[in-house]
């Protein structure tokens, strides 16, 4: 019973530990959302021949372009424009991310924005947006970016909401507690059975040495005093 108890108190100083370690983790986690822009790769059909024009089509129809695109406007640097579109002072833009690529099997890029507000996330994508289309029109290549789909309306919440993350990190605490709890309880039965079996039987009687009784064999002689 004593092992019982104290692995209880062992079980639950770890579990109110881990809920004073992971909530204010879990509170502190700031939420962030995530809206999405398209842009469509098509060619620049001005004067375009019509043979070259299938050609162009069919080169993109490999996915080869749209990838291209994403990789350069990867390594670019949006910042300036951003900051002009969205007038944004000097490291508003921080807390901001984006990431472009390719919808599978299209001719399309898709521009992901995240900030800590749907707001944000969604202007975001869009001047991202206009940025990738200025920045393959500068390129001079028989392609052209087109924005096809706006943000307004496409944010959603990208990071766990802070309930959730309260939950998470009182699982992961009382499944702490459980462990602690066991773990203690068995360290402790190993340690004091000895001693509950040698108080409920006592000392273990030690069993005395046989005794020999020597025996003197009396034999028949003469009778020395008559």
């Amino acid at each position: 019973m004593h092992a019982l108890r104290t692995s209880l108190v062992v079980g639950s100083l770890a579990t109110v530990t881990g809920l004073a370690l992971g909530v204010p983790v879990a509170l502190g986690q700031p939420a962030s959302w995530t809206a999405h822009a398209t842009v469509l790769i098509l060619p620049v059909t001005p004067g375009a021949n019509p043979d070259a024009l299938a050609g162009y089509y069919d080169t993109l129809s490999r996915g080869n372009v749209p990838a291209t695109y994403v990789a350069l406007l990867d390594a670019g640097d949006p910042a300036p424009f951003l900051d002009t579109e969205l007038d944004l002072a000097g490291g508003e833009l921080e807390g901001r991310s984006l990431a472009f690529q390719v919808v599978t099997d299209t001719s399309v890029i898709d521009v992901a924005a995240t900030a800590a507000s749907p707001e944000d996330a969604e202007e975001t994508a869009d001047a991202a947006a206009r940025w990738a289309q200025e920045s393959i029109a500068q390129m001079g290549s028989p392609y052209q970016g087109r924005v096809v789909g706006t943000a307004e309306g496409t944010a959603s919440l990208s990071s766990i909401a802070t309930g959730s993350m309260v939950t998470v990190m009182a699982l992961v605490a009382l499944a702490a507690g459980v462990v602690a709890q066991q773990v203690a309880y068995r360290l402790l039965r190993r340690r004091v059975a000895p001693d509950v079996v040698g108080h409920l039987v006592g000392p273990v009687p030690q069993t005395p040495a046989s005794r020999r009784t020597d025996r003197v064999a009396v034999t028949g002689g003469p009778d020395d005093g008559g």
